[in-house]
């Protein structure tokens, strides 16, 4: 009897061991566990691929246009197409600028600003300049102007202007915050000039003598790789200029073969 017993037990376990196996199995998949182990162990590097995208820029061109001689602006080289540097830029949260024409307060749906957008970009691209919007130093809603040289697409040339201050102890109080920031990064600057001759101390005195070029307030810092320069233009607007050395050079290079 004892034997007996013993043979329906072992059926049992033999029945129900694999039963039990096969449920743990499935519930651990379940929760991802074997997936995870795969991951661990697996030698797919391409997990740490950096994708790029073939519409802006050609994938073996990347290391070309970071080769580490240029100019850096926002932490991005001054150089490659002007669709690439627009999509390193809208990474910053800068967005084509586009003008707007119609009735005060009309509303605008999701796709008719895209398309608006597109339509700008084509332009900017067909016209090899684009004018951006975005925050950048502290600053709140600065444009950006991205400028290539002519008959190429290579960006030479990088322009910020600033929120428009008619006050002039306000514009004068961003001009020396800009420029101490400037000096903190590049070290004393090579060149400035900083004169003051309006009639009056008054903003709109000021304003006229910087339109009629009777004051002047402008610092140029000169790298090796280009030139930086922040300034207040005739329109009485502060502008920080970023110069790229190498591909503004490409300018003569073409010049002296065109003569």
């Amino acid at each position: 009897m004892t034997d007996i017993i013993r043979l329906i037990v072992k059926i049992i376990l033999i029945i129900l061991l694999p039963l039990m196996l096969l449920i743990y199995i499935v519930e651990m998949n379940k929760l991802g566990v074997f997936e995870n182990i795969k991951n661990l162990f697996s030698n797919d590097d391409n997990t740490n691929e950096v994708v790029v995208d073939p519409d802006v820029v050609n994938p073996d061109d990347v290391k070309l246009i970071d080769d580490g001689t240029h100019l850096i602006f926002n932490n991005v080289p001054i150089n490659g197409t002007l669709k690439y540097y627009v999509a390193q830029m809208e990474k910053k949260n800068f967005r084509i600028h586009v003008e707007r024409f119609g009735l005060e307060g009309d509303e605008e749906t999701k796709e008719q600003k895209e398309q608006r957008e597109q339509k700008a970009k084509l332009e900017a691209y067909k016209e090899g300049k684009a004018t951006m919007v975005g925050d950048f130093a502290d600053f709140k809603q600065c444009r950006l102007y991205v400028e290539t040289l002519a008959n190429k697409d290579l960006v030479y040339k990088i322009q910020v202007e600033f929120k428009y201050v008619y006050e002039w102890e306000k514009k004068k109080e961003n001009y020396f915050h800009l420029k101490q920031l400037l000096t903190q990064k590049y070290g004393a600057p090579t060149s400035c000039t900083e004169k003051l001759k309006p009639k009056k101390m008054e903003d709109h005195d000021i304003n006229d003598s910087f339109h009629e070029k009777k004051s002047k307030y402008e610092t140029i810092y000169k790298t090796d790789k280009g030139d930086i320069t922040l300034y207040i233009n005739k329109h009485y607007n502060l502008i920080l200029e970023y110069l790229d050395k190498k591909n503004s050079e490409l300018i003569t290079e073409h010049a002296l073969e065109e003569l």
